[in-house]
Formats: structure tokens, C-alpha cells, sequence
């Protein structure tokens, strides 16, 4: 995608107003596409920056984590992650992840969501962009019905 925004810019005085427009259309709704990608995934997804504040998050994420955020609320997009997750113990999780700059660490937690106990594994990956690191990725998976099946076959071997 990089390549083909490079060539294009270096031909933009070439091209009719027309068809700046169609190739406008064109990314436009390739991007378009790409986010209903990212939304529907069952597994959650949020984009952080470098100062671990949400860049993306798709709707799977605001399901299975105790997060006070709304996408259109900007003032919550200036606050830390940890700061906006109401779960002490994941919070911590996420504010040592930020002080020791960990990029490639798993987890698992059970968390308490709307009188229900969740149990989600978090993985944090680096976000890379021309290959420089400029945040983190989070990925959010609901593994609750694993984990129960596991505490269920335990009760019955013992």
C-alpha cells in the first residue's frame, strides 16, 4: 500500500480531477472495508500508541473488557488505557506493560463483566509502521467457554 501511495503522489499532476476521484472512491472504500474487517472479528482488537492511548478498538474489545470508553467521547481517547479500565488487576497489567515498554507478553484473567465472570487471554504484539515500532497491539480473546469446559472435565476426573 505504501509503494502504491509513493507512486501515485509522484504522479498526481498527471491524472484528470476525474480520475483523482475514482482512485479517492476506490481507497476510500478499501479503507472502509478493512475497519468492517477489524469490527468483525471475534477476537478484540485496540490499536495504542507509543503513550499506550487508543488509536482503534473494535467492538469485540469494548464487549469483553471492563473498559469506560466510548469511541465518540475524544477526551477519553487522550487518557491512558489503564487509567479508563475498571478491573484493578488488568489495569495493573496494562500500566506494567507501559512502564517496562513490553511489546510480546500473553496473559490470561478472569474479569467480572456485567455480573458475569469472563475469562479472556490478552496478548500485547508490537504495532509496527516502516518498520519502526509506534505502539502496541492488543489482542482481547474470550476464552471462557475453554476454561470452563477445562474446570468441568477436572470436577469429573476427581
Amino acid at each position: 500500500m505504501n509503494e502504491f501511495s509513493n507512486r501515485f503522489y509522484e504522479k498526481l499532476s498527471k491524472f484528470s480531477p476525474t480520475q483523482i476521484e475514482r482512485i479517492f472512491n476506490q481507497l476510500k472504500n478499501q479503507n472502509e472495508m478493512l475497519g468492517s474487517l477489524v469490527q468483525s472479528l471475534s477476537v478484540g482488537v485496540i490499536a495504542l500508541d507509543k503513550d499506550f492511548k487508543i488509536i482503534e478498538v473494535n467492538n469485540s474489545a469494548l464487549r469483553l473488557l471492563p473498559l469506560n470508553f466510548n469511541k465518540k467521547d475524544k477526551k477519553k481517547r487522550l487518557e491512558k488505557i489503564y487509567n479508563i479500565i475498571s478491573d484493578d488487576e488488568l489495569s495493573e497489567f496494562f500500566k506494567n506493560c507501559y512502564d517496562t515498554n513490553k511489546t510480546n507478553v500473553r496473559s490470561e484473567f478472569s474479569i467480572l463483566i456485567n455480573d458475569n465472570v469472563r475469562f479472556v487471554d490478552i496478548s500485547f504484539l508490537p504495532l509496527v509502521q516502516k518498520n519502526k515500532t509506534n505502539g502496541s497491539l492488543v489482542i482481547v480473546e474470550d476464552i471462557t467457554e475453554r476454561r470452563n469446559q477445562a474446570i468441568l472435565l477436572h470436577r469429573m476426573e476427581a
